[in-house]
């Protein structure tokens, strides 16, 4: 029997005690607002990023469609992708350096309609076949929380030796 009170003191202390510990704070329609550590999740999005971008580098595209997120694997069929982003790819040449230049985390992106957690990462890149490139990568947290690439955009000029 003490063992059961015990047990039950115990249980009884550590939900009173989880329960209490953290003061919630409310928005003003009542809901809780969950605070979020965004440095810890810039650091999550960074490593993320960096593998997906590895496995673009070194044309493991199988792996480059498996770290899109959900709402780019609902759209495209991953073969047709695959091909498309090999030649994408290809007339850029090699990749010499990929520079991040910034990275933001934010709850809203201009131009999509669904909050949730986004971090946006700017580069300069140094091809072999184009000039002045740069690219934009947009990592979205899905509902495991993994950061997944929702948007790979890139702008510059072809050197003389870049074919389509």
């Amino acid at each position: 029997m003490k063992k059961i009170s015990l047990i039950i003191f115990l249980i009884t202390g550590t939900i009173f005690n989880t329960s209490f510990s953290q003061e919630l704070k409310y928005d003003e329609n009542g809901s809780p607002i969950v605070e979020i550590n965004k440095d810890n999740q810039l650091q999550k999005a960074s490593k993320a990023v960096s593998v997906w971008t590895n496995n673009l580098k070194t044309g493991k595209y199988h792996d480059v469609y498996s770290g899109l997120s959900p709402d780019n694997k609902a759209i495209y069929d991953s073969t047709e992708w695959i091909h498309a982003i090999e030649n994408m790819m290809m007339p850029f040449g090699d990749l010499l350096e990929r520079k991040e230049i910034s990275k933001k985390f934010s709850k809203q992106i201009e131009g999509i309609e669904e909050s949730g957690y986004y971090v946006t990462f700017k580069y300069i890149c140094n091809y072999t076949n184009t000039l002045e490139h740069s690219e934009k990568i947009i990592m979205k947290q899905d509902h495991k929380r993994k950061w997944r690439v929702l948007l790979f955009s890139y702008d510059f000029y072809p050197k003389e030796n870049y074919k389509e």
